[in-house]
Formats: C-alpha cells, structure tokens, sequence
C-alpha cells in the first residue's frame, strides 16, 4: 500500500514534512488520492531535512520493499551538503521535485 500511495519518494517527504493537517484544504493526499483522515503529524519542525529523509528512506525499504538500489537518488540528495537544514511545513510535491532536479539528478 505504501508505494501505491506514494510511488514515488517525493510524494513520500511531502506527506512527512506536512502531514495530515498539511494536506486538509486539498482533502486528500499520495498518488492515490487518498482522503485525509487526520492524525499524521507533520515532521518538518522536528527532523532536520536529512532526518526526514532518512524515514522516507527506511521507510520504503522496510514498508515498501524497495531495495538500497531503487533509493540511490533518495539517498544521493540526502548526502548532498547543499540540502536545506530543514524543509518548510508548506513543502509542495513541485518544491521536492525541483531539489530533486537540483541536488540529485537522475543517472543518465
């Protein structure tokens, strides 16, 4: 379920960095549309960027059955000293994507 919600890692940091209240006025969340029921807190005040990155990262592993392999980019942006120290309670899907483009761009 957890990689049909989010199947891909950055839909993943924005339902961590906003969580449920983050995603209320929209009224839903993930890939699939999910309605918002409330109670996921959001993270981003509490885990520094590269913290937070780190529970995607475990998160799909060990939830989603992706291996280290399918995560490198994940885990080339989280080592990149250029990442924010923390990410914004506001983070967008687009925000994540641009830092994504910026900082870990896919192997050619």
């Amino acid at each position: 379920m957890l990689l049909a919600t989010f199947p891909d890692f950055a839909h993943h940091v924005e339902w961590l960095a906003r969580g449920s209240e983050g995603f209320k006025a929209i009224g839903s969340y993930g890939a699939t549309n999910r309605p918002v029921a409330g109670g996921m807190p959001a993270w981003a005040a509490q885990l520094t960027a590269k913290q937070l990155l780190a529970v995607v990262y475990y998160e799909r592993i060990h939830f989603g059955g992706q291996t280290e392999a399918d995560l490198e980019q994940l885990k080339t942006l989280a080592e990149n000293p250029a990442l924010p120290a923390s990410f914004p309670l506001t983070l967008t899907l687009e925000d994540v994507e641009k830092l994504i483009t910026n900082l870990a761009p896919a192997a050619g």
